[in-house]
């Protein structure tokens, strides 16, 4: 929606501080959800020997 409707000088405004903040919350979840989880999550939960317990870690983990 920023590059559609050219609203880029809102982030130059510190009026328009929650942009700035919603790009860092953003980031965030892309990071944990395409870089952390699957590097290290997936390796962890379900290199066990036993799928249960890695089923019941993976729900305590996003409960």
């Amino acid at each position: 929606m920023v590059y559609r409707f050219d609203m880029w000088d809102r982030f130059q405004h510190t009026a328009h501080w929650w942009i700035d903040a919603m790009v860092a919350v953003w980031l965030v979840f892309r990071l944990m959800l395409f870089i952390v989880e699957p590097l290290h999550l997936h390796r962890r939960l379900f290199g066990q020997s036993d799928p249960k317990f890695a089923f019941r870690r993976a729900v305590r983990c996003h409960g």
